[in-house]
């Protein structure tokens, strides 16, 4: 709309004015010499537009506005793929910017006031999202374009918010570097459409990892606590260390105790009220998830509304 503005009114505001200002033939001042709004004097006319130069002056504010606007807008440029030690295996909490990465200066999420004006972050998660839930149905997402999706959410480093740990059972939709034991799991028997995922509960916090082999009847589960690494971060990549309490195989409704405790690591790369992208930088005990291994999730609310848990009790 801006481009439209400048090209209809750019050039009336353009147009001489004042004295000796000739008018075009289709304008009033064609008319007679005695008839109004033109008063002619001689073979000089005078035309008042006083709203000429504040139409000069507002479009060229609305140009600025533009430029500017379209910096803020535009997508990061970011580097391949694994090049941020965000994705590497090091510690938690110095996942620092790579030098590799081109960030272009834009406002955080908070400071853009208007649904119109949400920045980068929502249109890309928006776009994953309907990916991954295309890809349910058809075997498997474009991985290529889910990467590229990926990459650039990661990039965006964006304000984290723990509301975002909440809300149920959120699925891992999709994996990437490694197939960890829960996702075998699953696919044991590939005519069932199983879920895995985790349950973080942020007032407790407590977290529950769930796994399906036959549907709810029988499945896995691995309950612990978590705590944030560095309170003072307020933006991804947001680090947790994981306390694995106790586990257990659900067999109609019987809990079978297994052997699983000891202490794993979290690195949350993004968030958003759809959308979780989660890192493992260290191998999780016992060797359930691989160092590297990144998942993404969607709130089981949103892909399947029916679906209930069935670990309630277990809390």
């Amino acid at each position: 709309w801006l481009k439209v503005w400048a090209q209809i009114c750019v050039p009336l505001a353009a147009r001489p004015t004042g004295r000796g200002a000739m008018p075009p033939p289709s304008s009033p001042c064609a008319l007679p010499p005695h008839s109004r709004p033109c008063m002619l004097k001689g073979s000089q006319s005078r035309v008042s537009r006083p709203w000429r130069p504040r139409l000069a002056l507002f479009t060229a504010a609305l140009s600025s506005m533009a430029a500017f606007a379209a910096v803020l807008l535009s997508p990061p440029r970011s580097a391949p793929r694994g090049s941020s030690n965000c994705f590497a295996g090091g510690s938690p909490g110095r996942c620092g910017p790579s030098p590799q990465v081109l960030r272009v200066g834009r406002l955080p999420r908070r400071f853009w006031p208007l649904p119109f004006m949400e920045g980068p972050a929502a249109a890309l998660s928006s776009e994953l999202q309907q990916l991954l839930q295309e890809g349910e149905s058809r075997g498997g997402p474009d991985r290529a374009r889910s990467d590229a999706l990926i990459d650039e959410l990661v990039a965006l480093r964006v304000a984290f918010d723990a509301k975002f740990f909440g809300g149920g059972l959120w699925k891992a939709i999709y994996t990437r570097n490694g197939t960890p034991k829960w996702e075998r799991n699953a696919k044991l028997l590939p005519f069932l459409s199983n879920v895995a995922g985790q349950d973080y509960d942020a007032g407790s916090l407590r977290v529950i990892n769930y796994g399906e082999v036959l549907g709810s009847s029988v499945h896995f589960r691995a309950e612990g606590s978590f705590a944030e690494v560095d309170t003072n971060v307020r933006s991804c990549p947001k680090d947790y260390d994981v306390f694995v309490e106790r586990g257990a195989i659900n067999f109609l409704g019987l809990d079978i105790p297994l052997p699983i405790s000891g202490k794993g690591y979290l690195r949350c790369l993004y968030a958003d009220a759809g959308l979780r992208i989660f890192i493992s930088p260290r191998s999780s005990p016992d060797k359930w998830e691989e160092g590297g291994l990144i998942v993404v999730q969607m709130p089981m609310s949103r892909l399947d509304p029916s679906w209930l848990p069935p670990y309630m009790g277990a809390r």
